[in-house]
């Protein structure tokens, strides 16, 4: 059965992936190490502009709905008709001009009256916010809920201030909800509250994270973006802190939205539980990447992967680093396709790279086999 799109601007964007050099080269990338089957684990449906809330701005609402069955579409067309399996964790697009637990039940309704066969693609997530209570979240754990998201942008000093650094770990964590994911072996996306420019996770943050793992020692907690650590140092250090507090088995990191070649290999050399994730709808619509640079003699220049210190990474976008669009053009830098294929050539881009460093065939085919559905068979029980 072929999944039919939605949204009237996704037949365009596969027609512009599957064009694509990158994507052939993804494609070569997966036949080469036996990757038969995908799991995105990070994956959003939308609204659009329909049932916001009050008066909230229109800002980075999406234009059209995104559906379930967009995202069957999607990867039916990109990788089913080439042989390879795929799964997606949905949840909806937390943003605080929805309102989530509505949101939420959307999802599962739609769910329930799809196609077995097509709903069966499909993880469902909900998404938690502060203030829901138990018996809302069990309830959505009945109706199917596989795991919980959650993000600063519903917290309500979020909400008030817009500013997703101000938000501690318990302004935004719903603490039934950990319990729930912790006594029911459910995992948790998390979204730090915390910019990607920023220099260094904030001990704080990194303190709070911890006693949650230590205080739920069965919860799995998956954060989003690979924690927002999107320069090496910030990677390096985020890695170095689990491993040296044995956190291995509790915090896992997806790579959702991630593009900076030094950044995925770090990841990759690492022995976190890594997951593979999209971002779409968002990664589909935005087009662009983030870039890294540093200042030099009070200049913008661009990084590389040996520069430390005070390095920078901005997503340079549709919607995002306006400032910053004079400065690659200025470069040579490629803003022009979706933010979805330059994450597959950021995949590509730190597998040469491990190839360089020395990494032999077995231990690549290790990494992205973990990346691409092993590490998410594990987490959801696949035999």
């Amino acid at each position: 059965m072929v999944s039919i799109s939605e949204n009237p601007y996704l037949p365009i964007i596969i027609n512009e992936i599957k064009a694509s050099p990158i994507y052939r080269k993804f494609l070569n990338l997966l036949r080469e190490y036996g990757i038969k089957s995908i799991y995105d684990t990070h994956a959003h449906v939308s609204s659009g502009r329909e049932e916001i809330i009050g008066d909230a701005p229109a800002g980075l609402l999406p234009k059209f709905p995104f559906t379930v069955s967009d995202i069957n579409h999607l990867y039916d067309a990109l990788f089913q008709c080439m042989g390879i399996e795929f799964t997606a964790v949905v949840f909806d697009t937390p943003l605080a001009a929805y309102d989530m637990a509505r949101k939420n039940d959307q999802l599962f309704t739609k769910l329930a009256k799809m196609d077995p066969f097509e709903a069966q693609k499909l993880v469902p997530f909900a998404v938690v916010t502060p203030e829901m209570s138990g018996d809302q979240i069990q309830g959505y754990v009945e109706r199917g809920a596989k795991g919980f998201k959650m993000t600063p942008r519903t917290a309500s000093p979020y909400v008030k201030r817009g500013a997703i650094s101000d938000i501690t770990l318990t302004e935004m964590l719903n603490p039934q909800a950990l319990q729930i994911a912790n006594s029911q072996g459910l995992p948790l996306v998390v979204h730090l509250p915390q910019l990607v420019v920023s220099p260094r996770m904030k001990p704080a943050l990194r303190e709070e994270l911890g006693q949650i793992a230590m205080k739920y020692p069965n919860l799995k907690i998956i954060l989003a973006h690979l924690g927002q650590s999107q320069t090496p140092d910030k990677i390096s250090e985020l890695v170095d802190w689990i491993q040296e507090n044995g956190l291995q088995n509790n915090i896992w990191m997806d790579i959702s939205a991630v593009t900076v070649p030094s950044v995925l290999e770090t990841a990759f050399c690492s022995n976190i539980k890594l997951l593979f994730g999209t971002d779409i709808d968002f990664s589909l619509t935005e087009r662009g990447h983030y870039i890294m640079f540093r200042y030099q003699d009070g200049q913008r220049v661009l990084a590389d992967e040996k520069d430390k210190g005070s390095v920078i990474t901005a997503l340079v976008s549709t919607s995002f680093g306006d400032q910053l669009k004079g400065f690659a053009t200025e470069q040579g830098i490629d803003l022009d396709a979706p933010l979805f294929l330059f994450q597959l050539d950021g995949i590509l881009n730190a597998t040469d790279r491990l190839k360089k460093r020395g990494q032999n065939r077995a231990g690549i085919e290790r990494i992205l086999q973990n990346l691409f559905f092993k590490n998410a068979e594990t987490l959801f029980g696949v035999q």
